[in-house]
């Protein structure tokens, strides 16, 4: 199995890692996505399998695989399942200008654009209210950050299927992508698709970086978590807006937009402590730039807040 996702990665590392939103740059020496500095790191794909070098990091060198062991601090079965949530979206790479950079930027584009306009308001009763509803959230999305699209395209099967749509924005508020929960009917519920991954990133416009999908309007005090779910989960137990950044290592690169004084971060108790370490690192780098920072990890061993039953809410202060 780890040969099969390491052929079927091969080739496609630009965007693998642009997916899971790590920064490797463009092949110029540029700060490490591990240890930082400035111009310490570079990314050469050598043969198409994502490898890199670093002049501070031990060892100093690996492959794709490697970089995602060390900025999410996992093993290697934990980096391959991650590869394998992004791999549908992930073009094979090639020796290509800039000009072929910006064609597969508008393709991107078109592909997005596409979506989203097959995509419909939430309405009560529809597939995603009746999803979110079903997960105990009574939620009314706005229009411009969730949506119900009816029959989105699946790479994992190859098939359309109903989705919720939901739309990830940079700091600077422009739009980065989507992402995609794909869903099933059950009875008279409507869950999770039961594939292997059914929640997807498509491919982006850019580099996703210090993103998040913003379910709520905030002032100076924002809430971030991995999944919607689970930002979904904190907002009604501890009163505080509440981000998704997808991924931990999306979230361990979350960055604040303009306003935000104040970030609670909540992080996922994994028995491999993915979770704990994206927000622990977040919390150092925000830190040090001046922010009230507030770490809340899952009481329960193995769970996100969104697991967690709601027994009493928590007021933060």
């Amino acid at each position: 199995m780890h040969s099969d996702v390491r052929q079927d990665a091969k080739g496609r590392w630009p965007d693998i890692f642009a997916a899971l939103g790590i920064d490797v740059g463009d092949g110029k020496h540029k700060a490490c996505p591990v240890c930082g500095g400035r111009d310490r790191f570079r990314f050469d794909d050598i043969n198409g399998a994502g490898s890199w070098f670093c002049n501070q990091c031990d060892p100093h060198a690996g492959d794709g695989f490697a970089l995602i062991m060390k900025v999410v601090g996992c093993d290697f079965a934990e980096a391959a399942a991650r590869v394998r949530t992004v791999i549908g979206g992930c073009a094979l790479a090639s020796k290509k200008n800039h000009q072929d950079d910006a064609a597969k930027r508008r393709a991107n584009r078109r592909r997005l654009i596409a979506t989203w306009k097959a995509s419909a308001p939430v309405t009560e009763g529809c597939p995603v209210d009746n999803y979110l509803r079903g997960r105990g959230f009574d939620y009314a999305p706005p229009s411009n950050v969730i949506r119900y699209c009816p029959s989105c395209y699946e790479p994992e099967t190859a098939q359309e299927m109903p989705a919720m749509v939901a739309v990830v924005l940079n700091p600077e508020g422009q739009a980065d992508t989507l992402h995609r929960t794909y869903l099933t009917r059950n009875g008279e519920s409507w869950i999770k698709a039961q594939i292997e991954k059914p929640k997807k990133l498509m491919p982006g416009v850019r580099k996703i970086k210090g993103s998040a999908i913003r379910l709520f309007q905030v002032g100076e005090v924002v809430g971030i978590a991995e999944g919607i779910e689970t930002a979904l989960a904190c907002e009604r137990r501890f009163k505080v807006s509440t981000w998704a950044a997808v991924s931990s290592s999306i979230l361990q690169a979350f960055e604040p937009p303009a306003g935000i004084k104040r970030v609670i971060i909540f992080g996922d108790n994994d028995f491999n402590r993915v979770g704990q370490s994206a927000a622990g690192k977040l919390a150092t780098r925000l830190l040090s730039t001046g922010y009230d920072v507030r770490i809340e990890i899952s009481p329960l061993p193995g769970k996100d807040w969104a697991d967690i039953p709601l027994e009493s809410k928590r007021v933060l202060t």
